[in-house]
């Protein structure tokens, strides 16, 4: 039975690798302190190896990150006292920060695929890129590190394109 699981289990995974890349789930890969996840209305605490999917909220509380990976599209480190949803998986992945401070790093997208962040205030469209959002009181804010990132305002709708370049 054993062995049959396993051939089961190794079959479904060689023959489904396009309907898992549909849903790209993330998985937590690191936990700090609580780390509370909740799914469809229910609360409980994150434990590492979790999977993380559309409609998930991950919070955080005092001295405490989770770091959540979506593959090669996307990892975010989701650090204290923050809320943080997962609005949608898939293709064009979806966050929303709702309050807090999160790390997003973004490196190998396929050409049809997207990652983008909203806050309260902004929403910033990523490919390659790594960049920090930030709460701090009613201020929100993205210091961008590497690569590009498209910012909209949702209030002016006003977007900029923020590219990083290095001169030696």
């Amino acid at each position: 039975i054993l062995i049959l699981s396993f051939v089961i289990f190794f079959f479904g995974i060689t023959f489904n690798c396009k309907k898992e890349e549909q849903t790209l789930n993330g998985v937590v890969s690191f936990i700090r302190g609580k780390v509370i996840i909740e799914k469809n209305g229910i609360k409980s605490g994150a434990k590492q190896g979790q999977l993380i999917s559309e409609g998930d909220l991950i919070e955080t509380t005092e001295n405490s990150t989770a770091i959540i990976d979506f593959g090669s599209a996307a990892s975010i480190e989701v650090q204290s006292n923050s809320r943080f949803h997962i609005s949608k998986t898939g293709k064009n992945i979806e966050f929303f920060q709702e309050k807090g401070n999160t790390w997003l790093s973004s490196s190998k997208l396929l050409k049809d695929q997207s990652v983008s962040l909203k806050t309260p205030s902004t929403v910033a469209g990523v490919r390659g890129t790594k960049f920090y959002t930030y709460e701090f009181g009613d201020i929100v804010g993205t210091c961008h590190c590497e690569g590009q990132v498209e910012m909209t305002n949702t209030a002016s709708n006003k977007k900029s394109i923020n590219k990083l370049t290095t001169t030696h």
